[in-house]
């Protein structure tokens, strides 16, 4: 298993992208496309990891890459959270607890960025992101469904 400080850096002075895509379709593409995006993170809800990965490649050419990933709901559905996990070699379910999840993520050598931080009761709080510091590889800071406001607290 490959440790975090073992990845691959990036090399290129500037790689722009989106973060956090629930729809994928020729319109969705095109539009990354025009604005010189180079990658698109894929994660439909409730949708299986391999019919995510058929999408993916399906629209994956050489202007874009679509990597396929799953926004996973950690919790019961009253305290949930969400975790947005890259790089998964098998499935992992929803609602499974926190801690399993964050294992299973480990197990497989994923990326788990947060998203939508301190959006509504389903993102880690700044707390939550400061004790999973070491198993977080990154935190969404901008997302077109958000107000300003919710942005600015990213």
């Amino acid at each position: 298993m490959r440790g975090r400080a073992d990845r691959p850096t990036v090399t290129r002075s500037r790689t722009r992208v989106d973060a956090h895509v629930k729809v994928l379709d020729d319109e969705v593409v095109a539009r990354a496309k025009a604005r010189d995006i180079d990658a698109l993170v894929y994660a439909p809800h409730f949708t299986r990891l391999p019919t995510v990965r058929e999408r993916a490649a399906r629209y994956t050419d050489d202007e874009l890459q679509v990597i396929p990933a799953r926004e996973v709901f950690t919790g019961d559905w009253g305290n949930r959270r969400h975790l947005l996990v890259l790089g998964l070699s098998d499935p992992v379910p929803d609602y499974i607890t926190f801690e399993g999840a964050m294992a299973e993520f480990e197990r497989q050598d994923a990326a788990v960025l947060v998203p939508h931080p301190g959006f509504a009761t389903i993102s880690l709080t700044r707390p939550e992101i400061d004790a999973h510091a070491d198993r977080i590889d990154a935190v969404e800071t901008y997302n077109t469904k958000l107000l300003p406001h919710q942005n600015s607290r990213a």
